[in-house]
């Protein structure tokens, strides 16, 4: 592919490159020239008054959970979540607070092509206490049935020391690379929201 007079930003101490050639080869870029210095080669993607520049990175996102309000009914749609990432120009996402599983299967379809996806990387389940959020939150909010399709899938809710650090165990083993503990309340100023306990916390994040 060879990209024609376009603007680059480098995201480098090179800054904004402007009015070059960009080609790639093998899904990677190869090399960039001004325009009109080097031969035209392959597919020609016209640049003029358009930017190239690395992808985005998103850090936060559930590519296996409905996006819409309570209100909206819908059912999960993993691989279009994760295809609506890359048409937003987002190449990278860490997913906090999905089922390794569902998240596994993406990585994997992605990485075979069979569809187009971003570079996954995920925390695997949020990590909170029973009757803590976001699981009483999704209880009260969304009802029953979205509570049991979340509880011990997206959302786990550990008991003890011991508990907590076999969930890590379980996020390293089926691929993740980060775990996400939860220890907010809703709301925020009640102080008789169960919480995850300092202990919880060393010890997970010491485990991890």
């Amino acid at each position: 592919v060879f990209i024609r007079d376009v603007r680059v930003f480098s995201a480098t101490d090179a800054g904004i490159l402007e009015n070059v050639d960009v080609r790639l080869e093998g899904g990677l870029i190869a090399e960039i020239t001004p325009t009109g210095s080097g031969p035209i080669v392959g597919e020609i993607v016209e640049g003029a008054g358009r930017t190239l520049l690395p992808g985005l990175i998103d850090l936060h996102v559930h590519l296996a959970l409905v996006a819409g309000p309570p209100w909206f009914m819908s059912l999960p749609q993993p691989e279009h979540n994760a295809q609506a990432t890359v048409f937003a120009g987002v190449t990278t996402v860490l997913d906090v607070g999905g089922d390794p599983k569902v998240l596994t299967r993406l990585r994997r379809g992605v990485a075979e092509q069979r569809w187009v996806g971003p570079r996954i990387f995920f925390a695997g389940p949020g990590l909170p206490v029973l009757g803590a959020y976001p699981l009483n939150m999704t209880s009260e909010l969304y009802g029953a049935l979205a509570y049991a399709s979340v509880k011990d899938h997206h959302f786990i809710a550990v008991k003890g020391v011991a508990d907590i650090e076999a969930q890590v165990d379980r996020v390293a083993d089926a691929g993740g690379g980060f775990i996400k503990l939860m220890v907010a309340s809703i709301p925020p100023a009640n102080p008789a929201s169960p919480r995850l306990s300092e202990a919880e916390v060393v010890a997970a994040t010491r485990r991890a």
